[in-house]
């Protein structure tokens, strides 16, 4: 099994310390920062935007999406095998530097099985709203129950397993973002 990283804040730089040592198969923590998207304007515009988005009519879904998710795979997964979800498109300014990296609409019972988005490493955002009901970020070891409305700020790529079990209405947005705007958003 792959082990996850621990991502530590560093005056200049952010150093990736991999929790498995030699010979060790057991997993660390890839640092996952909850935050309150009404507290940054980029978020609140993402958060507003999917405000916006209606529920599709037309679902999308590729390989078996099984609810509840089972364990994280033991290779590494660039792109998942699974999902339910429609694409929406919000209507949200991206930054310089910024790129749109996905807008999700899941249905109750959809959602997005394990990966790691290890081909488009780097700094993500994500900004989600749901309707009544429940759903669940897993980022590594952490399963987050959501409310109606939240957000991530995380490094994606090898070892930063995640994924998304829906069982309600739930649209979410995310981004491809700098250290910079990693570090403005989380502080803010």
């Amino acid at each position: 099994m792959l082990a996850c990283a621990r991502i530590c804040w560093a005056p200049s730089r952010v150093r990736v310390a991999d929790s498995a040592s030699a010979g060790e198969r057991t997993r660390g923590r890839y640092e996952m920062i909850r935050i309150d998207p009404l507290r940054h304007q980029l978020t609140s515009a993402m958060l507003t935007a999917l405000a916006r988005c209606p529920i599709p009519t037309r679902m999308h879904s590729v390989g078996r999406l099984v609810l509840p998710l089972g364990s994280i795979p033991d290779e590494d997964r660039p792109q998942p095998t699974a999902w339910i979800r429609a694409l929406i498109r919000p209507k949200v300014v991206v930054p310089a530097g910024a790129r749109l990296q996905c807008h999700n609409y899941f249905p109750p019972g959809g959602g997005i099985d394990w990966h790691t988005d290890s081909a488009q490493p780097g700094w993500r955002v994500y900004v989600f709203r749901a309707g009544v009901g429940t759903s669940t970020f897993h980022h590594c070891d952490e399963a987050v129950d959501e409310g109606a409305e939240g957000g991530y700020v995380f490094e994606a790529g090898i070892g930063a397993w995640h994924a998304v079990e829906s069982y309600r209405d739930r649209w979410s947005c995310g981004m491809q973002i700098s250290e910079a705007l990693a570090r403005e958003i989380t502080s803010a």
